[in-house]
């Protein structure tokens, strides 16, 4: 769970319906390898049965690498590199967003710091998440103007993955459909700060933002927002804001 959530009313919320259930809370603020092999050694004797991640993409991302490290104990981060399809899946795992945006929740994608603080992308089969719920009322807790900053991240997966040549008719008509929700929640919110259909179409947009970033990933923009991340210490959704424009443009 992400420390920003923790101490929320709708965290509180989650743990009422799990009250007859054992529960172990781990708090993810900077994930990076050394807290995933950490985490796999706690609890490589007592595997959970489900792993819930409740948070924005750092915690849906350090959680599906410990589910797949601890479905195959012997793999290494290195395996990792090399191994794209991990066939054991004891352990379920469910994502719960409560940010727009990375789309974390619909792929089989996971972007971990490596100890010196450098971003490293893995893409496994066992990453993708059992069941996804998106709830817009999360959203709430979000500033508007930091919602629009997440819209960049949201529009960028769908038209650089539009434009991929990995792209299909279906992944095309997910890319539409996507962008309408996206300026549909936006057009709402704007209008009503109360409107909360406006949130959930914007939740949804995300998550249909992810399908495409994860069947025909991203370009010029995620590219150069990485290196400006790595450079400047910004967030990647304002990163991704920043470049935007001008790489759409070109």
């Amino acid at each position: 769970v992400s420390n920003t959530i923790k101490n929320s009313k709708y965290y509180e919320k989650i743990k009422t319906y799990l009250s007859e259930k054992s529960i172990q809370e781990e708090i993810i603020k900077t994930p990076n390898q050394d807290i995933i092999l950490d985490l796999k050694k706690k609890y490589s004797t007592n595997k959970p049965e489900v792993i819930v991640a409740i948070g924005g993409g750092k915690v849906i991302d350090s959680a599906k690498v410990l589910k797949v490290f601890l479905d195959n104990p012997s793999l290494t981060f290195l395996d990792l590199e090399k191994q794209q399809f991990c066939e054991k899946t004891v352990i379920k795992l469910i994502a719960i967003p409560t940010t727009p945006g990375t789309g974390s929740e619909a792929t089989a994608i996971a972007v971990l710091n490596d100890n010196e603080g450098k971003k490293f992308p893995f893409i496994n089969k066992g990453f993708l998440p059992d069941l996804a719920i998106l709830d817009h009322t999360f959203l709430q807790t979000i500033e508007i103007k930091d919602i629009f900053i997440f819209g960049a991240d949201i529009f960028s997966h769908a038209s650089e993955g539009y434009v991929s040549m990995a792209s299909s008719p279906l992944i095309k008509s997910i890319s539409r459909s996507c962008l309408h929700l996206l300026k549909s929640g936006f057009s709402k919110i704007k209008e009503d700060l109360e409107d909360t259909s406006g949130l959930a179409e914007i939740m949804y947009a995300g998550y249909l933002g992810g399908i495409v970033q994860g069947n025909a990933f991203v370009g010029a923009v995620h590219a150069l927002a990485h290196a400006l991340e790595q450079q400047f210490k910004t967030s990647h959704a304002s990163s991704i804001l920043t470049v935007l424009k001008p790489t759409l443009q070109w």
